[in-house]
Formats: structure tokens, C-alpha cells, sequence
């Protein structure tokens, strides 16, 4: 199995990021809560894996405030269906951890 691409999200992605979260969870929730964190301007890293052409997976990170305490929380992380199992969520989260700024 060759690696995916592991790259940033672009304008152009949000469609396909929007389906692989539809596809990958059980309900819609995931995909609408990146959909508004994105809107809002809140992503501080958003990086999809890409095969063949075809965004099959996507990462997302976004600014947290826990008690006065800023931090960067993973939401979510999800892989198409016939892509999962196969290191590419992994893949998604380590590039993740290293492109997400910390505050």
C-alpha cells in the first residue's frame, strides 16, 4: 500500500472533507462541528490525506480553553470507510500534532 499525500486542507476541500466525516461517523454532528469551526476561523490546523487524486481522510484542530488554560484540541479525526485500518488516521494525527501552533 503506498502512503497518502498528507496535506494542508485548501478551499476547494470542503465538500470532500465534509463527506468523509459523513461517511466515516454514524451521524452527520461531526461533520457539521467542523464545517462551524471553520467558519468561525478557529481551525489552527486542518490537514487532509489524499490517494489517488481523492481526499480519503481528514485531521482537524482547533483553539481550547480549559479553565483559563489555552491549549489546541483534536476535532475529530476520520477516515473514509474503505481507507480505514490502513495507518492513514495515524498518519493524519502525527502531521496534525506538528503543523497545529501552540498557543
Amino acid at each position: 500500500m503506498t502512503a497518502p499525500l498528507i496535506r494542508p486542507e485548501s478551499r476547494a476541500d470542503a465538500a470532500a472533507v465534509h463527506a468523509v466525516h459523513q461517511a466515516a461517523f454514524p451521524t452527520d454532528a461531526e461533520a457539521r462541528l467542523v464545517d462551524a469551526i471553520r467558519a468561525n476561523g478557529n481551525d489552527r490546523a486542518s490537514l487532509v490525506a489524499e490517494k489517488q487524486g481523492k481526499v480519503v481522510g481528514h485531521v482537524f484542530f482547533s483553539p481550547v480553553d480549559v479553565e483559563g488554560s489555552e491549549g489546541i484540541g483534536l476535532a475529530p479525526v476520520a477516515v473514509l470507510p474503505d481507507f480505514q485500518r490502513q495507518g492513514i488516521g495515524a498518519a493524519l494525527f502525527t502531521a496534525g500534532i506538528s503543523a497545529a501552533p501552540m498557543p
